[in-house]
């Protein structure tokens, strides 16, 4: 049972969260990077392509039932710690506007899936990839890092893909085998979702209760700025690729989304750091304004010089990397990893002003327009650029969001803030 009143050791416990984070972002990353050499050579440009279209089109419910969940109920959790009534209470609310926003995503999945013909020809890939929500609403992570306690969640994650990186050597042989592909993810997400929701229960003795409306309420309007941010973010991650396929085809999507598959894994760190410290940065801000700045000034230079590496590399040996990796099927991925090689540098800027700054200092608003504006500078340069650069060009409205997404994070912290007034760095 998890001893809600244990005192902790803050930098052991980081370094200790940082290690299962680290783990479980090489899990994410490592097994599909595993699997993609296989994968891109036996489904093709075209299959493969179709595959990440139907990825990013259920991400979309992804965000509706994730509804910012994961930054605002973390750092809830983070706060009221030692209090596991209020723990309990917290869960079960979120947990149960989760299950609503499923229910809600299924509908509408139907109704486009049977409504529009670009859909209803593939339904059963849509269908099949709807286990991703599924394991989305019961993996609780935002209780995990709020806790600070991730061990068991490694342990799971890195098991359950390890059995989907199997499963895709044993099943998928052939191209028509791609639907067994989007069925095996699924399965891994739900098998994920249901240890994690298990573990939190019979290890942490969570007590799941039918919360009142009030609370409900209550979680949504605190994630509701977080929520919108998120769909904003998803203007120039998933949408670029929905539109991709929508305004060129499935191949496009193809060589774009194995180039953004190399750029992914190679940035994977970063949100592991982000992950590690977030729950820390509310605890150290409660104690002392001071020593959060101090803590952020130190995580912005480190965390600077390593993207920085990240983004070089990616930039100087794209070629090498994408011949290498994804074979010479893809040569239009080259380009496209060369774009995208910049984003670790950039993301690394905009996650410590956003994420690390602006939401522990309750400026969520501020975060919220960062990624509206990011968001929509993405679709207007996409809808501009893809039809003539095709995938370079949604590499190209993605860096474009992303920059300017740094900018106006920076802005409102100097703003708002008025760190690097006082010398900050």
């Amino acid at each position: 049972m998890l001893d809600f009143k244990e005192n902790i050791k803050p930098y052991k416990t980081l370094v200790k969260n940082f290690t299962s984070l680290s783990v479980l972002q090489i899990t994410n990353y490592l097994f599909p990077l595993i699997t993609l050499p296989y994968l891109v050579r036996v489904l093709g440009p075209e299959k493969y392509g179709l595959v990440n279209f139907a990825m990013a089109f259920v991400a979309y419910f992804v965000t509706i039932c994730d509804y910012g969940f994961n930054l605002s109920v973390t750092k809830q959790i983070s706060v009221n710690r030692t209090d596991k009534n209020k723990i309990d209470e917290i869960f079960s609310s979120v947990i149960f506007s989760k299950i609503i926003f499923g229910i809600i995503s299924s509908i509408i999945l139907l109704i486009i899936t049977f409504s529009i013909d670009r859909f209803s020809k593939d339904a059963n890939i849509y269908f099949l990839s709807f286990g991703f929500v599924i394991g989305n609403i019961l993996f609780p992570i935002w209780f995990f890092q709020g806790i600070e306690n991730m061990k068991f969640i490694t342990l799971i994650t890195f098991a359950a893909r390890l059995v989907g990186t199997v499963m895709i050597f044993l099943i998928i042989k052939d191209v028509i085998d791609y639907p067994f592909l989007i069925l095996i993810y699924s399965l891994v997400s739900i098998m994920i979702g249901v240890a994690g929701l298990l573990i939190s229960i019979l290890k942490f003795k969570i007590s799941i209760k039918l919360p009142g409306f009030s609370e409900i309420v209550f979680q949504l309007r605190e994630g509701l700025q977080i929520f919108v941010s998120t769909l904003a973010i998803n203007l120039f991650t998933t949408t670029n690729i929905f539109l991709l396929g929508i305004l060129v085809n499935d191949t496009a999507v193809g060589y774009y989304s194995a180039a953004d598959k190399i750029r992914a894994a190679a940035q994977n760190i970063l949100p592991t750091i982000t992950q590690t410290v977030f729950p820390h940065i509310n605890i150290i801000l409660s104690e002392s304004y001071e020593k959060f700045v101090s803590f952020i000034k130190n995580l912005l230079r480190y965390q600077s010089l390593i993207s920085l590496t990240i983004s070089l590399v990616l930039y100087l040996f794209a070629e090498e990397i994408v011949l290498l990796i994804l074979g010479n099927k893809y040569p239009a991925s080259i380009p496209v990893l060369k774009i995208l090689s910049v984003l670790p540098l950039l993301s690394s800027f905009t996650t410590i002003f956003t994420v690390n700054i602006l939401i522990p200092l309750n400026l969520k608003n501020d975060f919220m327009k960062t990624f509206l504006v990011a968001g929509i500078i993405s679709i207007l340069t996409a809808i501009i650029l893809v039809p003539i650069l095709e995938e370079s060009g949604t590499a190209i409205a993605y860096v474009l969001a992303e920059l300017t997404a740094a900018l106006l994070s920076l802005w409102f912290v100097n703003r708002k803030v008025k760190l690097f007034a006082n010398k900050w760095i």
